[in-house]
């Protein structure tokens, strides 16, 4: 009961934290039009110039490209599929400028994956611990899904476009991402650290690896974060993913 209402608590703190934070940004689209017009738009007598004639869409290919237009349940299964194809084929498309970031990645990945079992066996495995630890990263995921979810909602009775666009794209990114973790794996196997002897081997038809929690916590904050490029945004949606890590 009482680590349900952690959960509870911080859930609730979390997401009105991300909606605040999105808030912060949504209305400057308004604030742009209210701006004066700069002195070099103006003719020489005073008088503002024309704006130029607006492009027929329908004559303009670009206008109606899958990405001007807002997404949406339409085309869903294509879009997905389409992801899915991009991020299963990027490795080939890596470069060998590339190396300047993928050599130290793979050296500290490698490093991690050899000391994380004795760094575990370190760690606390009082059961009441887990237990908090666990309410802490479930409260974290649930405040990015439900910032997210609510954005979503509350577009629909706002019209904000934004906060529309926002929350369907995290959706988006949440189900692509758990479908690659969920293939990784079973594909690699890797037993838990309550699994065997705690060493956490692989292929070993184990289910600890890649973290779904994690994905899903970096795939909502990192959309989110990029519609809402803001500071304030940022501290608060990688600060609950990075809980979700520790």
């Amino acid at each position: 009961m009482r680590g349900c209402l952690i959960v509870l608590v911080f859930s609730c703190a979390a997401s009105g934290l991300t909606l605040t934070a999105g808030l912060s940004l949504a209305a400057l689209p308004q604030a742009d039009g209210q701006r004066p017009v700069p002195a070099e738009q103006n003719g020489t007598d005073g008088k503002a110039k024309e704006k130029p004639a607006q492009k027929n869409t329908a004559d303009d290919p670009a206008a109606n490209s899958p990405e001007s237009s807002q997404p949406g349940f339409k085309g869903l299964g294509k879009r997905f599929f389409e992801d899915q194809k991009q991020i299963w084929t990027s490795p080939a498309k890596v470069r060998f400028s590339d190396a300047q970031w993928l050599v130290p990645l793979a050296g500290f990945t490698t490093l991690l994956l050899q000391t994380d079992a004795t760094y575990s066996r370190q760690l606390s495995h009082n059961p009441s611990t887990l237990s908090h630890y666990n309410d802490l990263s479930t409260a974290s995921v649930g405040a990015l899904v439900s910032g997210a979810g609510a954005m979503w909602v509350l577009s629909h009775a706002t019209h904000n476009e934004h906060w529309r666009e926002t929350g369907f794209l995290a959706g988006e990114a949440a189900l692509n991402s758990l479908a690659d973790v969920e293939a990784m794996k079973y594909a690699l196997g890797r037993e838990r650290p309550t699994q065997g002897i705690g060493n956490g081997p692989f292929l070993q038809d184990g289910a600890s690896f890649p973290s779904e929690h994690s994905a899903l916590a970096w795939s909502v904050a990192g959309v989110i974060a990029h519609e809402y490029p803001s500071t304030l945004t940022k501290i608060v949606v990688y600060s609950l993913a990075s809980l979700v890590d520790v």
